[in-house]
């Protein structure tokens, strides 16, 4: 079986809100659980979740987002977690799919996956303390603007 493209995981991941969300509500909430559940599972580190303005950071003294794949395709791809559980995924390609803007830093790289990034001086104030080896950001659309 071929592993999905990026629009056939993004997809998948909407068609699928029902299963992924209690309510099949999008909540911050919700997708900072999944964030932080990698981190703390996958990653074996420390979280730290900060919310400035309307921006979401989860950073860790750890980088969980180390893999055989890329940064930006493990937000483009329904990824396996098999240490999570049966039928579970990481929770990269649900920030892809429901924020408006999204993140990352991983081995010391930027990558800007969607959107835009945080601003420099935001971005600078949570990573101030040199702690984060790996840091997520994301927005989500505004209540009522975001498409199924």
């Amino acid at each position: 079986m071929s592993p999905l493209t990026h629009v056939e995981s993004l997809l998948w991941v909407k068609r699928n809100q029902g299963l992924i969300f209690p309510n099949g509500e999008v909540e911050p909430l919700h997708l900072l659980a999944y964030v932080m559940n990698d981190v703390l599972d996958l990653g074996g580190g420390e979280c730290r979740i900060v919310r400035r303005d309307a921006w979401w950071f989860v950073s860790s003294d750890v980088d969980w987002l180390k893999h055989e794949l890329s940064v930006q395709e493990l937000f483009q791809r329904v990824v396996v977690a098999p240490q999570h559980g049966l039928h579970s995924m990481r929770a990269e390609i649900l920030i892809n799919a429901y924020a408006e803007d999204a993140f990352a830093l991983s081995d010391g790289n930027e990558t800007l996956l969607k959107g835009v990034g945080p601003s420099r001086p935001l971005l600078e104030s949570i990573l101030a303390n040199g702690w984060s080896r790996a840091l997520v950001a994301f927005r989500l659309a505004a209540v009522g603007s975001a498409s199924p």
